[in-house]
């Protein structure tokens, strides 16, 4: 699965949920959206192991928050794929 794909679930599980979180909104993600996938690119043109593992990781994470609904465990997943991708 590709990470635009994992991008698109987050957003969808964003939407979804019954309350979103001011500072973490499906329009904040993905207008971080473009920045982290230039990041996990150039990761995986690095490393593509690390990035691999960082997009599973990733999608493990969303979809346990999709399967409870978390739309605050989306919002960590995604800022802590942004700091690592990015760091």
């Amino acid at each position: 699965m590709t990470f635009r794909t994992l991008a698109a679930i987050a957003a969808l599980v964003l939407t979804s949920t019954a309350a979103v979180a001011e500072e973490c909104t499906p329009e904040s993600i993905q207008a971080q959206q473009g920045e982290l996938i230039a990041a996990i690119e150039d990761l995986a043109a690095r490393d593509p192991e690390r990035a691999q593992q960082l997009v599973l990781d990733f999608q493990a994470k969303v979809n346990e928050a999709a399967a409870s609904e978390d739309e605050e465990a989306v919002c960590k997943a995604f800022d802590e794929l942004m700091a690592v991708a990015t760091g």
